[in-house]
């Protein structure tokens, strides 16, 4: 069995990958199995890397990035990727009971909620991270855009 989800606007937390990773080697990938590791970075850099360290290490400058263990029962597949300026992570998840399948993706929708990569138009840039509170940080005296500044009122008042 097997399930296929796109998520947009977001890739996982390379601390995410990383807790996924963990689960997925203690719990389901325990004997010899597949593993592809592949990131594309800015200026048309591809690397096939060997080691989840090689790869998590590449991770957040990714422009698309490709994670993929399989074995016998089991498979997981992250593909992360843009169309456009729209970035996307493809999550399939293969196993031979639908329990495990939505466990992984429960797992998804945590990191979902928390600090994800999220990039700017420019692929290799990434955003500031959200605060403990989740907002960005601002400047302490921002300049008011023109859309904040007063405008004098053109109807009467009564």
């Amino acid at each position: 069995m097997q399930k296929t989800q796109t998520f947009k606007h977001m890739h996982l937390h390379p601390i995410g990958m990383r807790e996924l990773d963990q689960y997925l080697t203690s719990k389901m990938f325990t004997s010899p199995h597949s593993v592809i590791f592949h990131v594309a970075l800015p200026g048309g850099v591809f690397w096939r890397l060997d080691t989840i360290d090689q790869f998590l290490k590449e991770y957040s400058q990714s422009i698309e990035a490709l994670y993929r263990r399989a074995g016998a029962a089991y498979e997981v597949e992250i593909a992360n990727s843009y169309k456009g300026l729209e970035i996307l992570s493809e999550i399939t998840v293969r196993a031979p009971d639908r329990d495990i399948i939505e466990e992984i993706f429960r797992f998804i929708e945590i990191w979902r909620k928390k600090p994800t990569v999220v990039l700017n138009s420019q692929p290799g840039r990434e955003q500031p991270p959200p605060t403990p509170t989740g907002k960005s940080k601002k400047p302490a005296n921002p300049k008011p855009s023109r859309r904040d500044r007063k405008r004098p009122c053109l109807t009467p008042r009564h």
